[in-house]
């Protein structure tokens, strides 16, 4: 329950006036391009933070994109538009810059992204079949489909960043805690081993179990 009334928040919409001046005044510009208008976190003043709905803004920072005019209504379009409620992360975000300068004309593109094109042939952005990017991305392009689940387990989230809802379970036996904490001892040092850093880093090791 909050103890003091929030007070910061009102100054929410002091910017609004900036925002919708930029916008008409680029208007044109925007209406050519691939635009992101986005956010590096939530809310975060105040005591709305510390509430349930607070604590989850606040890791799901603003996000809009926009695309150029001539694309609206078509299938990147409609690709985009699905993924408005599903989780995504900065890699995705990545993988969907890459996207769009690997299908610039070949004219128009720089010095440096000559290799983008080599990879995949230009086609007018009506390319929506499911991509691999790697080696240039970890992430999956909004404008192309997704596959499989996408949570917490399976996207590169840390746990301190995740607004899923999972099942916990409180654990008070100090033989399981301590199984427990081995076994994320003995994983952290498998993934250290197979990157090939495991003799630049410390072996980790079970010790106790701190206070939450």
């Amino acid at each position: 329950m909050l103890k003091r009334p929030i007070t910061k928040l009102k100054d929410l919409y002091h910017a609004d006036e900036h925002f919708l001046k930029f916008f008409e005044s680029n208007r044109e510009s925007v209406d050519r391009s691939f635009f992101f208008f986005m956010a590096d976190h939530g809310p975060h003043a105040d005591l709305i933070r510390e509430t349930r709905l607070g604590m989850y803004e606040n890791l799901n920072p603003f996000l809009m994109v926009t695309i150029p005019s001539q694309y609206r209504n078509t299938s990147i379009h409609h690709q985009l538009y699905h993924k408005a409620n599903e989780l995504m992360t900065n890699f995705d975000l990545h993988a969907t810059i890459v996207d769009i300068l690997k299908e610039i004309e070949s004219g128009q593109l720089l010095s440096d992204l000559q290799r983008f094109f080599q990879l995949q042939p230009t086609t007018r952005f009506s390319d929506t079949s499911y991509r691999d990017l790697m080696p240039l991305s970890k992430g999956s392009s909004l404008f192309r489909e997704w596959r499989g689940a996408r949570n917490c387990r399976t996207l590169p989230i840390p746990s301190a960043y995740c607004i899923c809802h999972y099942n916990d379970t409180t654990v008070n036996d100090e033989v399981l805690m301590e199984k427990l904490g081995k076994f994320f001892a003995e994983q952290v040092n498998q993934i250290l081993y197979d990157n090939g850093v495991a003799d630049k880093c410390q072996k980790y090791k079970y010790f106790a179990v701190g206070e939450l």
